[in-house]
């Protein structure tokens, strides 16, 4: 599918963009779509439009949204990017393809809730 793109996310907050494209002909052993570091997991994987955002949570109760075409689109050797910086010992929860505007709703694992607008992001 021309014009779609895959994003996939790692718990210690690699991000990649691959364009579908990439996974077209995949051979009968499979292909490799993300290396992954020692320690580390793919958290999700996501279809975007390449004009999405991109929102990253952390289990600490960090967060960062972003726009898609921010990162770049790679090839499937690629390793990916920095999406978050992350202090020492946490680690990436949740990663959801956003509207531009809208309502966030994030839940502790204590069960407290906080509503966020996602406004215009500058």
């Amino acid at each position: 599918m021309p014009g779609k793109f895959i994003v996939m996310v790692t718990k210690q907050g690699v991000i990649k963009k691959c364009e579908l494209t990439e996974f077209d002909n995949p051979m009968s052993r499979g292909i490799i779509a993300l290396g992954l570091d020692e320690g580390d997991e793919l958290l999700a994987a996501r279809l975007t439009t390449g004009e999405d955002y991109m929102f990253l949570g952390t289990h600490e109760g960090m967060a960062c949204r972003f726009k898609e075409r921010d990162v770049r689109p790679m090839g499937r050797p690629a390793r990916g990017v920095r999406g978050m910086e992350l202090e020492e010992g946490d680690y990436l929860v949740g990663a959801e393809v956003v509207p531009e505007e809208g309502l966030m709703l994030s839940i502790s694992e204590n069960g407290f809730g906080k509503r966020t607008p996602l406004g215009i992001i500058a």
